[in-house]
């Protein structure tokens, strides 16, 4: 049996097409009609290709200039690689197998680009699927801004999208594997109505009464954005070890909570990539602890109206913003708190 059509395609479209994916209009590709049993050849023979031990990725992020970072996490293992090459300002990979021992696999590699006006990104976006139809055929579904390409073994995905916090938006590529689809695609579940035993809509006579469950240190705050509370050192059950949560209230009901927690961000990442998907993330400028803050964002909407907003950052300790509709208002572009 032949090698899948998708196995061998490289998973960093290299230098080659830097030029390609900025330009206004694809060059032109030649390739050879796509059949399953044929590898699809793409510019350039560099890169990390599906299938690839981590060592390929280490050593590609390095020699690119770039920041690597990396995770295990139960069998997973998972690499960032910050300030990579352009077109893509961060590059994710998921290995599965033995974690990040030689026996790892890439399963799945997630490019992004950096921020750009909408008009810049849907350009972009629109290269990437030209340039990939003509190496891989026509996609197995068009997307409003995107395209997905897939087999029994592999998925190609294609889009832009728009950064929560500013008026521009991000082109993502992602490339994975059959056992990653479940890891980075799931059903998204319902916004949670309540977090760390804390609930939206409680008084503030309610989540002091929480707090105490707990036998937590409460108290009320004034602070902006909006008045509300902090209890520290509850005693919640958790695998996040949670030392404090905060929140604010809107119209003196819980509009927002935030969990403050004893673990690193790359230790609780993918759990919630896993939960919820592989989100929005954004790699900014200097907080209040550190000289570069990564975050992570997701988005619960119904039309127009963004009905929930999750956040998961780390500055001077590990936090994660549960808001609601009214809390999203609030909080739109609101600097991060330290912990409580």
């Amino acid at each position: 049996m032949g090698t899948p059509w998708l196995t061998l395609l490289p998973l960093l479209l290299v230098p080659a097409l830097a030029s390609v994916a900025c330009a206004t209009a694809p060059q032109p590709v030649v390739a050879p009609e796509p059949t399953p049993s044929a590898p699809i050849p793409l510019p350039g023979e560099s890169g990390v290709r599906l299938g690839s031990p981590p060592k390929v990725f280490f050593e590609f992020c390095e020699s690119s200039g770039g920041k690597l970072r990396h995770s295990v996490i139960s069998n997973q293992g998972w690499a960032f690689c910050v300030n990579s090459p352009e077109p893509f300002v961060r590059l994710t990979g998921i290995y599965c197998g033995d974690a990040l021992s030689e026996q790892a696999r890439l399963c799945a590699l997630v490019h992004e680009g950096a921020l750009k006006p909408r008009e810049e990104a849907e350009t972009a976006t629109s290269t990437w699927v030209t340039t990939l139809t003509s190496l891989l055929g026509e996609p197995s579904e068009r997307r409003e801004l995107g395209a997905v390409w897939t087999n029994d073994e592999r998925d190609v995905l294609v889009s832009s999208n728009k950064d929560d916090t500013s008026e521009r938006w991000r082109v993502r590529v992602l490339y994975r594997s059959a056992d990653a689809r479940l890891l980075l695609e799931p059903d998204p579940p319902d916004f949670p109505r309540s977090v760390g035993g804390f609930d939206f809509g409680s008084t503030a006579e309610d989540v002091k009464a929480e707090c105490a469950l707990g036998h937590g240190r409460f108290k009320l705050t004034s602070e902006s954005p909006a008045p509300g509370f902090e209890c520290t050192g509850p005693r919640i059950e958790s695998p996040m070890d949670i030392q404090g949560v905060s929140g604010h209230f809107c119209a003196e009901r819980v509009c927002e909570l935030v969990l403050f927690v004893n673990k690193r961000m790359l230790q609780v990442l993918p759990d919630f990539i896993g939960r919820y998907g592989s989100g929005v993330s954004s790699h900014g400028p200097s907080g209040q602890c550190r000289s570069e803050v990564d975050e992570y964002r997701w988005t619960w909407a119904k039309g127009e109206r963004t009905t929930g907003w999750m956040r998961l950052t780390e500055d001077c300790s590990t936090a994660i913003f549960y808001s609601n509709a009214d809390g999203f208002k609030l909080r739109d572009q609101q600097p991060i708190p330290l912990a409580p």
